[in-house]
């Protein structure tokens, strides 16, 4: 099964094919990144100080690179999702290839403003 997605991807190059790789691909590390994200809200019902000892562990610039990385898998996830669903309904089915092109734009601009808003955290504020 493995070796035959492989040679599919091999063999296909075009942008319906990709952007249903990378939906699977974004969706599977939402799901992997989502385990460690809820141990550490379970961490809130062993206490306050194991809590914050966890979270300010968190806090280092290293995980600010991870919260990006993370940033950018939820946007494409998000934007390649809503143009599926437009096409799904029909009314972009024509027009898909120029749909992904301006979803993935938005994606871009989207990305920048939220890479802005965490540049502070990486000077401690």
């Amino acid at each position: 099964m493995i070796k035959r997605l492989l040679e599919d991807i091999r063999l296909n190059r075009n942008t319906g094919m990709w952007s249903w790789v990378g939906q699977r691909l974004t969706g599977i590390l939402l799901t992997l990144y989502l385990l460690p994200h809820l141990f550490v809200i379970h961490s809130s019902t062993k206490g306050a100080e194991v809590f914050d000892g966890l979270t300010s562990k968190i806090q280092a610039p290293i995980w600010h690179l991870f919260d990006i990385a993370l940033i950018a898998v939820i946007i494409f996830h998000l934007m390649n999702g809503v143009r599926i669903i437009a096409v799904e309904l029909g009314s972009f089915a024509r027009a898909h290839k120029a749909l992904l092109l301006v979803m993935m734009a938005l994606g871009v601009i989207l990305f920048f403003f939220c890479v802005l808003g965490i540049l502070p955290k990486f000077s401690g504020h």
